[in-house]
């Protein structure tokens, strides 16, 4: 239970410790460190190109691309090169939720089929705050989706192609890590708010938090500023990811050399990871959450804190985020992945530090990188060179 009253205690005053957080940019010794972490992590994991963005204080401190959007056209990426946001969205959607919330709009404890009228009754019934936990029993992703050349035109395309699908285990005792869940709570936005899910993102929180970075990963439209997406196949990961890797892969690929990714259409995960964003925008959208702009005090605090299991049993997740700590100080993230990019976004209050990572490459975890550059960034990392 110690980190769910981490968790509270620290996002409870957030709104006034941000405000009163000084913004300062990073020295030169910090960036060089940050340089270093960042292309020893490209090096390490054969990314093709990779952003980052930091913020100590109220704003961004440092903002940097490296390395090649488009390995074929020579592009390099610039902190305006959208990503592969992944599973980050999920803590937009779960901000999206408790806007609802507190204007009495949606019903935390309510049958999900109040507001996402398309998604039969199941076994058990399923809520909007089990859903948001990863709790709900929705299946997790299956092998087909990763590829996924299906266009949704809405959410509710979506929800109908799950509707058959019977729940995994009952609702509040265990928890099964699932998008489709969070395509359940997208659906719960549009019927609670009487808009489109992206409609709602756009106006509720992309705009107010600054975010013009952030779009829809739409298959066909041109997307300015959008990178290519590359796999590397590894002795490694051939073995992890076997029934995922095809016999065109394994014939048409080398070992450690980035190839292109195959098409996907991202529109099956909305509200898990159907947008496109840059580093920058996850920092902004993590300060507008942290100085309360997106959410009160009460409800903020409710999305960082430790939801346990029916029978109590801690969970180790927050609403959208993975609950942890670095170097004993509480630091909610989340880290996305998938065949076409991965993002990972770390918070840590108590330093005045948010970081961000983007990269072009599949079901990469950079984890340790964004808790490196927030030691950076925070000046508790050993001293590097002057």
């Amino acid at each position: 239970m110690h980190l769910r009253w981490i968790a509270c205690g620290t996002f409870a005053s957030l709104a006034a410790h941000a405000a009163g957080a000084q913004s300062r940019s990073l020295t030169p010794r910090q960036t060089h460190q940050v340089d270093s972490v960042v292309t020893a992590y490209m090096a390490r994991s054969h990314a093709p190109g990779v952003s980052v963005a930091v913020s100590v204080g109220d704003q961004i401190a440092y903002a940097q691309g490296y390395g090649l959007a488009d390995i074929e056209h020579r592009v390099r990426v610039s902190p305006a090169t959208k990503f592969q946001g992944a599973s980050t969205l999920k803590t937009i959607t779960a901000t999206a939720v408790l806007q609802l919330v507190a204007a009495h709009r949606l019903d935390l404890d309510a049958p999900i089929q109040n507001y996402c009228r398309e998604y039969p009754v199941k076994q058990w019934p399923i809520t909007a705050r089990q859903l948001l936990g990863h709790q709900g029993g929705v299946r997790p992703s299956r092998g087909a989706d990763v590829f996924n050349r299906t266009h949704y035109a809405t959410v509710n395309d979506v929800i109908r192609n799950l509707a058959a699908d019977s729940l995994v285990a009952e609702p509040g005792t265990r928890v099964v890590y699932t998008n489709e869940g969070f395509g359940l709570l997208a659906c719960a936005i549009e019927g609670a708010s009487g808009k489109s899910y992206a409609a709602y993102l756009r106006d509720a929180l992309l705009t107010p938090a600054g975010m013009t970075g952030t779009v829809e990963d739409e298959f066909y439209a041109l997307v300015s500023d959008r990178s290519r997406s590359y796999i590397v196949r590894t002795e490694a990961n051939t073995k992890q990811w076997q029934g995922l890797w095809t016999p065109a892969h394994l014939a048409s690929t080398k070992l450690n050399v980035p190839a292109m990714a195959d098409p996907v259409d991202e529109s099956w995960e909305p509200g898990a990871g159907n947008y496109l964003t840059t580093p920058s925008d996850l920092v902004r959208f993590a300060v507008a959450l942290q100085s309360g702009k997106l959410l009160g005090d009460s409800l903020r605090a409710l999305e960082f804190a430790n939801q346990p299991l029916r029978d109590g049993t801690p969970s180790g997740r927050g609403w959208g985020w993975l609950l942890g700590s670095i170097d004993g100080t509480a630091a909610p993230r989340v880290i996305g992945s998938n065949w076409t990019g991965s993002s990972a976004v770390m918070m840590v209050p108590a330093w005045n530090v948010v970081v961000a990572l983007s990269s072009n490459l599949e079901f990469e975890q950079p984890g340790d990188v964004v808790a490196a550059l927030a030691r950076i960034a925070a000046a508790k990392a050993p001293a590097g060179p002057r």
